[in-house]
């Protein structure tokens, strides 16, 4: 079976870089991929979004990936917490562009925020404190 890129290279490393970049910083939350979510208390939810082919010269081509994270805290908390949560998530994840795991295998290049929502909290539908969408490429070679 081929791998599925989307999930077990971008969700996966997202994941990984975020519990183990955030060792001994102030990301100290659970992150999960959306089919393993439990559910309540503060965690952070990755999410699949979509994909869309680049090609280059010389048969070479890759894909860019989008997944996005959901914050969710079930306290209340200020406006300034929230922000404070977010940019440490942020900048675990733009501090570490290129994820690879402890052999030393590439999980995704070129991974970037490119984007920090905060719902208003009137809002009923959306029951997240913030979504930061993530973008990442992973290279494959055509045949």
């Amino acid at each position: 079976m081929a791998t599925n890129i989307i999930y077990d290279k971008i969700m996966k490393g997202v994941q990984y870089v975020l519990r183990s970049a955030a060792s001994g910083t102030a990301v100290t939350l659970p992150v999960f991929l959306s089919d393993e979510d439990p559910g309540g208390g503060e965690r952070l939810i990755i999410s699949p979004e979509l994909h869309t082919q680049l090609v280059g010269a010389s048969g070479l081509a890759g894909y860019r990936y989008t997944v996005h994270l959901d914050y969710y805290n079930p306290s209340s908390i200020s406006d300034k917490e929230r922000t404070q949560k977010v940019h440490d998530i942020q900048y675990l994840l733009d501090t570490n562009i290129t994820a690879r795991d402890v052999n030393d295998a590439v999980y995704y290049h070129q991974g970037t925020v490119v984007s920090v929502e905060y719902p208003e909290h009137d809002d009923e539908e959306i029951d997240y404190e913030a979504r930061l969408v993530y973008e990442a490429t992973y290279p494959q070679t055509l045949s």
